[in-house]
């Protein structure tokens, strides 16, 4: 099966290389066949001159009589020029581009090798200037190659041009100084032919692109990548955007069913059970286990699957935004994790929360979710396992580039040997912020529990 997708692979690569190649070679026969119409009427001027002068020298060159070689080359030329252009028009000239490109500029070549010959045999004693208009036809065809979209069209139509001057200084005994100029000059030309043919090939290559992922993908988005690429990376933010608000209205449906099925069934169950005096430790056991699952499961869900997200799920359907400032986090997660119905927490008549500000350089993602976990946990075990409690203290302190979140209660304390599933989560927390947890009882009786980690841990 490998084998057989490379293999499509390969050849869908050969069918758009195919389609570009063919796009780039009708442009440049297209622009072939201007060049073309430009030649033939330059060429039927100069061969109707030269027949008039044929038959009346006197009248227009003052002199007795012309060669007929000149009318009978410049008519043939004419003539040449005709067929190559009948030639371009046809509609399968493009199969024949790698042969156009070479013959065509080989013809513009000899013609003008065969034009500096005559001029330099009627008018090169009389008029030496005359130079000046050869030079010029060279750089022409020097810059002809560009048309041709191809760096060979443009090297080899220089070659000639400079191989015509050449011979034109020659017979036109040219000194080495004005040869070398207009050398120079028309290498230069020939040059800028090859870099406009650069710049067409690759904006043919763009327009190539551009209607090929029109036969596979909606124009707008065609034009929106081609002129407002910037927008399309906006479309695709938005795009991710909606999946992610999906993904979290999902995991939201989620903690709404496990909180208000089986947790609430459950919680019925053991309640029941408890306050029946069920004899059946063993059951009560499994219950509690069970219970403890299904709460691992909805971390789970809220640790993995919204990892990336900018929000933090509580537990059951509340969330808080994590770009708030984030001692305004921490007092979000407080007041709505004691929004909540728990045993002890009903007796508490003074709670004193206080955070202190901390810069959001030093606070990732990973660290705003780790602390509001901590303190979630912490104020839900406290309701859970705080008996008479009624005072709650919740501080949130930096020093010395550490941060230490503390709850005190004043509880009748818990055995912190005993570690269920909340404190091992707390511990991988404190793991991950590369801080450390602790819980002990107060010197007065209660429960302290600490998470502390340092600021300036990379990597978070």
């Amino acid at each position: 099966m490998a084998s057989m997708s490379n293999t499509q692979n390969l050849d869908d690569q050969e069918v758009v290389k195919a389609a570009v190649t063919q796009i780039l070679v009708q442009g440049s026969l297209i622009n072939e066949r201007k060049f073309a119409y430009v030649r033939v009427c330059v060429l039927l001027i100069a061969s109707t001159l030269d027949v008039l002068i044929l038959f009346f020298p006197k009248a227009l060159m003052g002199q007795e009589r012309m060669p007929p070689t000149v009318a009978f080359i410049s008519t043939t030329c004419c003539l040449v020029s005709v067929i190559f252009l009948v030639i371009l028009k046809r509609p399968n000239a493009w199969r024949w581009s790698t042969i156009i490109q070479t013959v065509i500029p080989l013809f513009d070549g000899i013609l003008l090798a065969i034009f500096i010959v005559n001029i330099w045999l009627v008018l090169g004693e009389i008029q030496p200037s005359i130079t000046t208009n050869i030079a010029a036809f060279c750089c022409l065809l020097s810059a002809s190659g560009g048309i041709r979209i191809k760096r060979r069209a443009s090297f080899l139509t220089t070659t000639l041009a400079l191989g015509n001057f050449t011979l034109a200084a020659i017979l036109f005994r040219l000194n080495v100084v004005v040869t070398l100029f207009s050398t120079i000059t028309i290498l230069g030309t020939g040059m800028l032919g090859m870099m406009a043919a650069g710049i067409v090939r690759r904006q043919s290559k763009n327009e190539a692109g551009r209607l090929l992922m029109k036969q596979f993908l909606p124009d707008v988005i065609v034009e929106t990548a081609f002129e407002r690429p910037i927008r399309l990376l906006e479309i695709h933010q938005e795009e991710l955007n909606a999946k992610l608000k999906e993904r979290q209205e999902a995991i939201e449906n989620i903690f709404n069913l496990i909180h208000s099925g089986p947790l609430q069934n459950l919680a019925s169950i053991i309640r029941y059970s408890r306050e029946n005096k069920s004899e059946d430790k063993t059951l009560l056991e499994m219950l509690n286990k069970l219970n403890s699952d299904i709460r691992e499961i909805n971390a789970t869900i809220a640790e993995n699957v919204i990892k990336d997200s900018d929000l933090f799920f509580l537990r059951g359907t509340e969330r808080v935004d994590l770009s708030l400032p984030f001692e305004e986090l921490m007092y979000e997660v407080y007041r709505k994790t004691l929004e909540r119905r728990f045993t002890h927490l009903d007796n508490i008549r003074l709670k004193l929360p206080f955070f202190d500000s901390v810069e959001d350089k030093y606070l990732s993602l990973s660290v705003k979710k780790g602390a509001c976990c901590f303190l979630e946990e912490a104020l839900c075990n406290v309701g859970k396992h705080a008996v008479g409690a009624t005072r709650l203290e919740v501080i949130g302190k930096l020093e010395n580039n550490y941060y230490s979140l503390i709850i005190i209660d004043d509880g009748l304390g818990v055995d912190s040997s005993r570690e269920g599933e909340g404190t091992k989560q707390i511990r991988k927390i404190a793991s991950r912020l590369d801080g450390k947890f602790r819980r002990f009882k107060g010197e007065v009786g209660g429960t302290i529990c600490e998470l502390r980690w340092p600021l300036n841990t990379p990597n978070l």
